[in-house]
């Protein structure tokens, strides 16, 4: 879910080809091994303010479309409370982006369940059809940092017609299981195997015990679809609740003042793993709520994964992301992979500086 905190500005996303989200209809290519080096461009590719004033860019999802790259974006407005919408950039390279200052999605009428902020884009395509997963909420939800998830289609990923079925992922009020508080993030594949979407979404449950900032952990559950809009959450023994698909390792100890992961992205390679991409968030202080790191999970049926690298992209330093580093965004090509990411360095509303950035495993970041 975006935060669990009201005076958050809450973003995020993910991509990949097909078998992921933002497919350009060829299959996957193979994932190279972790045993390598990421290699991180020193400055980031997005900027506040890039092709449209007064607006912190985050949460990309980048697809290969033909020869070039298209990329969907959260766009906020800082000094609107923020003003959360949707935005699409295009990229010769994948790396100098123009953005479209015109938001492609924006937020529902009064009254509506995206009423008051639309984000964190997840776009695939399906045969010649696109498909928008979102996450949103009313002035209310959003104000105590509860959200669902949305979907639309569209013939050219400009135009965007919302499901009827919308939120098609809801969150319930049970604080001891999974699915409590909110849902939020999506990140989609599609098996090429059998056609059957993989969504990927973050949620919460309060843990025994364990009171404050600790108390409520984050997860990442699964939820399935064949159709893009009708999904099914992954639930083993039939509860009505569902399974979490990842929680955090040991890796990342509550002891240490971690709350679990977020903002998916998901890729399957061409020997049918599926992978997830996304960010660990941590308490550093008490009250100080941050993403701090990227890491990488696998599974081998996409339902329950396990986390072989950690610490990809981390915050901190004199980097352009020492404050957060979130929102990874997943591509593979010619057996490479492509890591877009979002930070900002400051204090925690410090959306001026927010940034997408960008590093790649296997290749060369520039």
């Amino acid at each position: 879910m975006p935060r669990h905190r009201p005076a958050r500005f809450g973003l995020a996303l993910v991509a990949i080809s097909l078998a992921g989200c933002g497919d350009s209809g060829s299959d996957p290519d193979p994932v190279p091994p972790v045993a390598g080096v990421w290699r991180e461009s020193p400055a980031p590719q997005i900027t506040f303010a890039q092709h449209l004033g007064d607006t912190a860019w985050n949460d990309p999802t980048v697809v290969r479309d033909g020869a070039s790259y298209r990329m969907w974006l959260s766009g906020g407005i800082p000094s609107q409370n923020p003003v959360v919408r949707i935005h699409q950039a295009w990229s010769a390279d994948g790396r100098a982006w123009t953005i479209d200052p015109a938001p492609v999605l924006t937020e529902g009428p009064p009254g509506a369940w995206d009423s008051h902020r639309v984000e964190t884009p997840c776009v695939v395509k399906v045969g010649s059809t696109w498909h928008l997963y979102y996450c949103a909420g009313t002035a209310e939800s959003v104000a105590r940092g509860s959200y669902d998830v949305g979907h639309a289609t569209s013939a050219d990923g400009l135009r965007w017609r919302r499901d009827p079925a919308n939120p098609i992922i809801r969150h319930h009020d049970d604080p001891t299981r999974w699915g409590f508080y909110g849902t939020g993030e999506p990140g989609v594949v599609v098996d090429p195997r059998t056609g059957l979407v993989h969504l990927y979404y973050v949620t919460g449950r309060v843990r025994d015990g364990v009171s404050g900032d600790l108390a409520l952990q984050l997860g990442i559950c699964l939820a399935t679809s064949s159709d893009g809009s009708a999904f099914t959450i992954s639930d083993s023994d039939g509860d009505g609740f569902a399974d979490p698909a990842l929680v955090q390792s040991a890796a990342y100890p509550v002891a240490s003042g971690y709350v679990g992961y977020s903002t998916p992205s998901a890729a399957i390679d061409a020997s049918g793993v599926f992978h997830l991409f996304y960010d660990v968030a941590r308490y550093p202080a008490p009250g100080d709520w941050r993403q701090v790191a990227i890491a990488h999970a696998v599974s081998p049926d996409g339902r329950t994964f396990t986390e072989i690298e950690g610490d990809i992209i981390v915050h901190g330093g004199a980097s352009w992301h020492s404050w957060e580093v979130r929102s990874p965004s997943i591509l593979i090509e010619d057996g490479v992979l492509k890591l877009w990411f979002a930070g900002h360095t400051g204090t925690p509303n410090d959306w001026r500086t927010a940034a997408i950035g960008f590093a790649v495993f296997g290749g060369v970041a520039q």
